[in-house]
């Protein structure tokens, strides 16, 4: 996921979800995949992908190692193209006793020490704000996703209902708790829905004996 802050405020509109391609599914597979794609669209010239000036990536050294490699794979190393890089990392261990969090950490490329951002500074705000949009950013879609897989999940479990039929329940009724919640006169009104198929989803949801009707 990518968040955006453009002159330090954020902006949704420019946010976006990458789908992973790549097999590894590890972590530093995927975000070199994210950020080749991303810097390729930049290469591309499209204005709706303009390179950033300053690209933070989440967690530490590891993560901003394959940013600088996605950056110079596309071609996109140049001084006069590159834009500026750093990983942001809280320090190691645990909270102390008092409460208080683990300091953050800047990592820098070509600097083997990280910088540590003292607290109630601006660009501790700046960089934290952007890196929580991130998080809460991505936590949102992956629970939309969870939630569309659940949805797709228990309408394929029925038996006579199809894509076609699934999708024409869901516009009908509104969504699958419209669905769940339906009467089996309401479930049989559906265009393309027969008495059978009716009786199957209502069945399904409710869990009660074949409906008559009076």
């Amino acid at each position: 996921s990518m968040t955006v802050l453009l002159d330090g405020e954020l902006a949704p509109r420019e946010y976006r979800h990458f789908r992973i391609k790549t097999l590894a599914g590890d972590d530093f597979s995927s975000l070199y995949e994210t950020l080749s794609r991303r810097f390729r669209r930049a290469a591309s010239d499209d204005p709706k992908w303009a390179m950033p000036q300053l690209i933070v990536i989440d967690c530490g050294k590891g993560q901003l190692s394959v940013a600088q490699a996605a950056l110079k794979d596309a071609g996109l190393n140049k001084e006069s193209v590159k834009p500026d890089l750093v990983s942001l990392a809280k320090e190691r261990g645990e909270d102390n006793a008092a409460g208080e969090e683990r300091p953050e950490r800047v990592f820098l490329g070509g600097v083997k020490e990280p910088l540590r951002l003292r607290s109630n500074t601006s660009e501790l705000y700046l960089l934290t704000k952007l890196r929580d949009e991130a998080h809460r950013f991505a936590i949102t879609h992956h629970k939309k996703l969870r939630r569309r897989k659940t949805l797709r999940s228990a309408l394929d479990d029925i038996e006579g209902i199809g894509p076609k039929r699934k999708r024409q329940l869901l516009k009908s009724l509104g969504s699958l708790k419209g669905v769940r919640q339906a009467s089996y006169e309401e479930l049989q009104a559906v265009p393309g829905i027969s008495s059978k198929a009716a009786e199957a989803v209502f069945r399904y949801f409710a869990g009660s004996e074949t409906p008559t009707e009076e």
